[in-house]
């Protein structure tokens, strides 16, 4: 099997941006009296629109305050967080090792342009991929496929069904 292209998502992928912000939440929750768990923070994972902590906390709470406020202030807090992450393991590694084989390469992302450009720069990886592609480039985020379908098309790999016994995963192939 040749491929033509690798293409990653992001956020806890490339850079584990995923654990700082849930536990910022989960730390927002307990100040008010409530936990949030796993079960209920994974519908936000990998995707967007799906899950408003800040709905659920008011529930929770019976309180009336400021949804936008308190979104800014925890973003604060995660952005803090997130300056101190490095790469996962082997991300760097492994995109130059496809870059070198010939292989073309793509960041699809949940996430907003600038916050997935700006991570990439930060930690000089930007130059690694041909193309970054993310929500506010798509009608459609995960579980769609529509992120990593634009992602293969601006490659100019061609998504492909795989044979059984996963039919439903896409193979990116040349």
């Amino acid at each position: 099997m040749k491929f033509g292209a690798l293409i990653l998502d992001f956020d806890g992928l490339i850079l584990d941006t995923e654990s700082p912000i849930f536990e910022e939440w989960r730390a927002t929750f307990r100040a008010r009296g409530h936990d949030l768990g796993l079960d209920v923070w994974q519908h936000a994972l990998g995707t967007f629109g799906t899950y408003d902590p800040c709905a659920h906390l008011s529930k929770l709470t019976g309180e009336d305050f400021d949804h936008e406020a308190l979104r800014q202030e925890v973003r604060a807090r995660n952005m803090v967080r997130c300056e101190a992450l490095p790469l996962l393991p082997g991300v760097a590694e492994r995109v130059q090792e496809a870059r070198a084989s010939g292989l073309k390469t793509a960041v699809a992302s949940s996430s907003t342009s600038a916050w997935v450009e700006g991570w990439l720069e930060r930690h000089g990886i930007r130059p690694f991929f041909d193309t970054v592609c993310s929500r506010d480039h798509v009608a459609r985020v995960k579980p769609a496929p529509d992120l990593f379908l634009l992602a293969a098309t601006r490659l100019g790999a061609f998504p492909t069904r795989s044979p059984a016994p996963f039919p439903w995963r896409a193979r990116i192939s040349s």
